[in-house]
């Protein structure tokens, strides 16, 4: 029962902390990083707060969070994920241009289509008129003239 008393405790002050600065985080990788990648930086940073929650500083027992104390310490833990997503983004950009360097250049030859179209490759027959295909061949000899006419009668 302790045990779950512990890490409800834990829990409340990660959620003071979290209404407390999340938002001021936010706004700081927004200045900072590419706007897609900015939750992601952010999901990290609380991350690691919640991991190191004992070693913020200015983080009192009770739920009440003074932002103006623990808000530099958490800065510095947004500065560090931020600078691990640029590291990460650069070395995935470096292997990208290394795979494009090193990759052969695709066949452009004929494709094979035997797997859509097996009954016509099988017996090489040349493919129908689009006016049998579609069925929408008109009967010989009647325009539109005549087909609006006939309509009428």
């Amino acid at each position: 029962m302790l045990e779950q008393e512990l890490a409800r405790a834990r829990e409340v002050r990660f959620e003071a902390l979290a209404r407390a600065v999340a938002e001021p985080l936010n706004r700081y990788l927004v200045r900072r990083a590419d706007a897609d990648a900015v939750d992601d930086i952010l999901a990290e940073t609380m991350l690691v707060l919640w991991r190191r929650l004992e070693d913020v500083p200015g983080l009192g027992e009770g739920p009440p969070v003074d932002a103006d104390e623990v808000l530099p310490w958490c800065y510095g833990v947004a500065r560090g994920c931020l600078s691990n997503a640029r590291r990460a983004q650069g070395r995935r950009l470096r292997l990208v241009e290394r795979l494009t360097r090193t990759a052969p250049p695709p066949d452009l030859g004929e494709a094979d289509h035997t797997e859509l179209h097996p009954a016509r490759h099988r017996d090489r027959s040349p493919p129908p008129p689009p006016d049998a295909r579609c069925g929408s061949r008109r009967p010989a000899g009647r325009g539109r003239h005549q087909l609006g006419s006939h309509a009428e009668r």
